[in-house]
């Protein structure tokens, strides 16, 4: 097994969530709560087999489908083991690197792979106490682990271009503009265009043959305008500095009001509307596939922090704090523009027309104690000239 920080982050939760049997709700800060969801059993359907905490015993029980336990296991075992994962996990060098004493343990539980397949959005099956109701019930869950890179949300692909015509521009601009380069290249290209267009100078809509691609049609099944929403929102992004967090784009979204909804209905319509498509996103939809509308993850999203504590946020009980917890934390992203084809103005049948892509990640959490000596010297120094100033 050989996998990134975030793959086997899904391993530690697997592992961890076995021996604590429980797991904490998260508010929107995604700070723990004194709330928990008991967790009755954990499945992994691939192997046919789930794991029982037997508190009273003191052990796992490792159970086959057809009720029979194959083995049992301390489940001090698994505390054990998901504290030295997460040291390895945080200490793992390169893309991707080896736990050896994980991987046995994970064979020892009848596991030669572990990691998902891309295809899914829900990562773990656990059968938790609903205490409101005081049933049992199988739900599945999103793990998004902060133990490594941002984890992305939606993938950047040609799939996820949006395609925008742009009339009222001549050749010479076209070509003036796509010999702008350097690290802010984009920034600059699209802010003079935006500027044009706020002018009037120039007109710029949202290419309908784009709706005929798999990923706008599952967006119109969130809502029908919702593309449209999307493209005032990437031609914003990516005409403005500090512009990539999802509240300050939607804020901006509803300011420009494109849909030229009243001014009573317009703030709760573009935030809500985003924030489904944000949902989708983590537990239903995939760009590349049909999709019929409904969440493929049941339960909710589950985040490793960096501290190793793995906090719930349940898609129904928890449903406000989750919602607040991705408006706030939620960002969009510039990938590779060579390989993904946009970028460029170019023509077409005696139009211009030009690609943005679309790729969203979560932003992670800083605390003071996450800044490294010299950085907090410079915040130092950065307050004191403030001081200085004021005084």
């Amino acid at each position: 097994m050989k996998y990134n920080k975030g793959e086997w982050s899904e391993a530690y939760t697997f592992i961890k969530l076995i021996g604590d049997s429980k797991v904490y709700a998260a508010d929107e800060n995604l700070q723990k709560i004194n709330r928990y969801y008991y967790i009755l059993k954990v499945f992994k359907d691939e192997i046919r087999r789930y794991y029982e905490n037997d508190e009273n015993e003191g052990i796992v029980k490792i159970v086959g489908c057809d009720g029979n336990i194959i083995s049992t296991l301390k489940s001090s075992t698994f505390a054990e083991i998901s504290n030295h994962a997460l040291k390895s996990i945080k200490e793992g060098k390169g893309t991707t690197f080896e736990i050896p004493y994980l991987e046995n343990f994970l064979n020892q539980l009848g596991m030669v792979k572990f990691k998902s397949s891309s295809k899914n959005k829900d990562d773990i099956k656990l059968e938790i106490l609903d205490q409101y109701i005081n049933q049992p019930k199988t739900l599945t869950f999103s793990i998004k682990s902060e133990l490594g890179s941002p984890p992305t949300l939606l993938n950047a692909s040609q799939s996820t271009n949006f395609l925008f015509n742009i009339k009222g521009i001549n050749s010479e601009e076209v070509d003036a503009l796509n010999k702008i380069s350097g690290r802010t290249e984009l920034k600059d290209r699209f802010n003079s265009i935006f500027c044009g267009f706020q002018k009037g100078k120039y007109n710029i809509t949202l290419d309908e043959s784009n709706f005929k691609k798999v990923f706008f049609k599952n967006l119109r099944l969130i809502d029908s305008n919702l593309p449209v929403m999307l493209a005032y929102i990437l031609l914003y992004f990516y005409s403005h500095k500090q512009s990539s967090n999802l509240k300050l784009l939607t804020e901006k979204l509803i300011e420009a009001n494109p849909l030229n909804l009243h001014d009573s209905e317009k703030e709760l319509f573009y935030k809500k509307n985003i924030l489904d498509f944000i949902k989708t996103i983590i537990f239903g939809m995939m760009p590349n596939s049909e999709w019929d509308g409904k969440y493929k993850v049941t339960g909710g999203l589950l985040t490793v922090k960096k501290d190793g504590e793995v906090l719930c946020h349940h898609v129904f009980y928890d449903e406000e704090s989750l919602s607040n917890y991705l408006y706030n934390h939620t960002i969009l992203e510039s990938p590779s523009k060579s390989r993904h084809k946009y970028g460029l103005l170019f023509k077409k049948n005696n139009e211009y027309f030009f690609n943005l892509n679309l790729q969203i990640r979560f932003s992670h959490h800083k605390n003071w104690f996450d800044f490294t000596v010299e950085k907090k010297l410079i915040i130092y120094k950065v307050i004191g000239i403030f001081f200085k100033i004021s005084i």
